[in-house]
């Protein structure tokens, strides 16, 4: 079994109905995030998921096809990979809100229209789990939340990999210990297409160290 696990996400405000075709056709699945208030939430998403990156390549390419195509659409498409020892599962247990949360409020900004994020870090938290003190810690530290009929998923996007990477390391010791949380991983965003080159992205956290 690979070590990797590829995905290609099309998160999409308006598409044409020939390309909602296209997508299914090509082995996506439309997969909705619930609406919340006050987040990011695109109406409509497609989603790929497969340990072959060959399949994953080519689902890319598709995607690319079907978007460049459709004058309707408006989002944008990317293709992860998650490594094994970058995706962490955790025992269930309650969150310990005593514990010191290991990261301050970071400063986020808009995407630069020349740039797009390189990882996504994600914290999985059971929908029927009881809203606590983490739902806070996360929210207030830059994560954005979305929610499925499973999961409440807490995102954090980030310019630079070696920003996700220690970000995830420390949130994994972390919860690892005081709870709360059912999975946490890291992402590399390897390609990315947005349309129209405008479209207003979920704000990133830029390079740490090189603000002016």
């Amino acid at each position: 079994m690979s070590s990797e696990k590829h995905h290609v996400h099309a998160n999409i405000r308006k598409i044409g109905l020939e390309a909602c075709t296209l997508f299914e056709a090509a082995d996506f699945v439309l997969d909705p995030f619930i609406d919340i208030e006050s987040s990011y939430a695109p109406p409509i998403h497609y989603c790929l998921e497969c340990n072959n990156r060959v399949k994953a390549d080519a689902a890319w390419s598709a995607a690319v096809a079907i978007v460049q195509a459709d004058p309707d659409f408006n989002g944008y498409i990317e293709r992860e990979t998650v490594a094994k020892c970058f995706n962490a599962s955790m025992r269930s247990q309650p969150y310990e809100p005593d514990r010191k949360f290991p990261l301050a409020n970071l400063r986020l900004s808009d995407v630069p229209l020349h740039k797009h994020k390189r990882a996504d870090l994600h914290v999985k938290r059971a929908a029927d789990r009881a809203r606590d003190q983490l739902d806070i810690e996360l929210v207030n530290c830059g994560f954005y939340e979305v929610h499925t009929e499973r999961n409440r998923i807490y995102t954090l996007q980030c310019e630079h990999l070696n920003d996700a990477k220690r970000i995830f390391l420390l949130l994994k010791k972390f919860l690892s210990i005081a709870g709360g949380a059912d999975q946490v991983n890291f992402e590399v965003v390897s390609k990315f297409l947005r349309k129209p080159e405008d479209f207003k992205l979920p704000m990133y956290l830029p390079t740490l160290g090189h603000r002016r």
